[in-house]
């Protein structure tokens, strides 16, 4: 089983153009899919592209979902995409989202480690993810990680999105929902912290919902790409306590099919421009080139392998 700040970005899509080096063996185009308008996936996929695009590729970054990127990948609609380590097991199987089995997913790179937040009003009376029944709630679209990652949460304290109104749609949406008081909360499996739900919490009361050390061991029995996480207090306006929950790492992976040397390139010109990644959100101010090449879940293509083994950062 086998960047430079953005300013504004395109609610839709980024395109770069950047002369090609005629150098070098580097792609003449990459496409990265990374995730839902208004979350934290998509400005950084767009950082990553510039970094690429300055190096001398025709770069692309579109939005997508965690699930739906293995298959775009797959079907060569796209040559990167973001996911989550929790997703290659299940794609690899043909296990539920994925109508077949996905067995030529790469790493690259780890991206940033993901929450899975949970936030509802305060004044709900929701206090925990068993009260949720029956609730209006605001997940997002079938196969995106959000929603498998949810749905999980939900089957360890014995409920089902179908045990709740749910309501999809993407982060901004989910926020629409709760601010216009017809959800009770939401949920996003993001970086933290989320423009959106910062957004959300500075004008109104919210609360965070967590996991216990034995729902969260039920979480790694259906899927051990799970990681116990934390988000810390303070990370939102209002939230004053620590919340203990699960996460899952994102990951940027390409094809098996991809070339070593167009592998070796992405992941060397990614390394080189760590400043401008790390300066592209919060939660990825403290990556380092370790940290990249610490991709769980998928194996490593023999392309990034190769870099990272050169530049002394795996041995």
């Amino acid at each position: 089983m086998k960047m430079r700040k953005l300013g504004l970005v395109s609610a839709l899509a980024l395109s770069v153009v950047a002369t090609p080096s005629l150098a070098q063996d580097i792609p003449e185009q990459l496409t990265l899919r990374s995730g839902v308008a208004g979350g934290s996936w998509f400005p950084i996929g767009a950082s990553m592209i510039e970094v690429l695009s300055a190096a001398g590729v025709r770069g692309n970054a579109e939005p997508g979902g965690a699930a739906g990127n293995l298959v775009a990948i797959d079907q060569g609609q796209v040559e990167l995409g973001f996911t989550m380590t929790m997703l290659p097991a299940l794609a690899a199987e043909g296990a539920d989202p994925f109508p077949q089995a996905i067995d030529n997913i790469a790493g690259i790179s780890v991206v940033f480690p993901n929450f899975a937040h949970v936030m509802v009003r305060e004044d709900s009376g929701v206090t925990s993810l068993e009260d949720l029944e029956g609730k209006p709630f605001a997940s997002q679209p079938i196969g995106t990680g959000t929603q498998i990652v949810f749905s999980d949460m939900l089957e360890v304290v014995g409920l089902t999105e179908e045990g709740l109104d749910v309501t999809r749609g993407g982060q901004g949406h989910g926020a629409d929902q709760v601010r216009d008081r017809q959800a009770v909360g939401l949920t996003a499996t993001t970086a933290a912290p989320s423009g959106t739900l910062t957004e959300l919490a500075t004008g109104h009361s919210i609360r965070f919902l967590g996991l216990d050390d034995d729902q969260f061991e039920a979480m790694k029995e259906i899927n051990p790409g799970y990681v116990r996480a934390t988000l810390p207090a303070g990370t939102y306006p209002g939230q004053d306590e620590d919340v203990a929950g699960v996460g899952t790492d994102t990951i940027l992976v390409v094809s098996e099919d991809m070339s070593e040397d167009h592998a070796y390139w992405i992941t060397k010109t990614l390394v080189e421009g760590i400043e401008r990644l790390n300066a592209a959100h919060g939660s990825m101010r403290n990556l380092t080139p370790e940290g990249m090449a610490a991709v769980a879940g998928v194996d490593l293509h023999p392309g990034a392998r190769r870099y990272y083994e050169e530049a002394g950062i795996l041995q």
